[in-house]
């Protein structure tokens, strides 16, 4: 914006303001762009995490299974033996599933409450209201439901290593 000599300096501390105020403006947007690309990498991480942790687990124990299939004896026993710890995994891919979806709408929460503020012209140029703290407060809540089911998870995952560690013979 250009200043002129001359100009009063009610308009002039006007323009400054008003400079400022896009300023404050475009950053509060640009933070909500960086928020909702987070929003993505965080969903595309804690499925890659759960695809490698507990489904690794699982597609080890079905190939194990599969290949012992049809030999008897003690293997038969341990194979039996191998279906508690295979469900437990698969519940902990599970339960990694649906953290991931609830971290995701935690995030797009988080970000739609980035955008429920008044921008103004005056300062302060960016003002919360109630319904950012009212949606921010849902976002709050799958946040821990999020963290929630990943304790269970990483639970289900000690479980099934623990179960594993009992039934094959050393």
């Amino acid at each position: 914006m250009e200043y002129h000599e001359g100009e009063s300096a009610y308009f002039a501390n006007w323009k400054l303001e008003l400079e400022l105020a896009r300023t404050v403006h475009d950053d509060h947007r640009a933070s909500g762009g960086r928020l909702f690309e987070a929003t993505i990498q965080f969903g595309l991480e804690a499925i890659r995490t759960a695809a490698l942790i507990n489904g690794g687990a699982v597609i080890a124990i079905i190939a194990f299974l599969g290949a012992t299939y049809s030999t008897r004896g003690e293997v038969e026993t341990i194979r039996h033996a191998l279906w508690g710890p295979a469900f437990i995994f698969i519940s902990g891919s599970i339960l990694c599933g649906i953290a991931a979806g609830c971290a995701y709408v935690s995030q797009a929460l988080f970000t739609e409450a980035h955008s429920r503020v008044a921008l103004q012209w005056k300062r302060p140029f960016v003002q919360d209201n109630a319904d950012k703290a009212y949606v921010e407060n849902w976002a709050k809540v799958f946040q821990g439901m999020a963290v929630g089911w990943v304790v269970f998870a990483y639970a289900a995952l000690i479980t099934g290593v623990v179960m594993l560690w009992l039934v094959i013979p050393t």
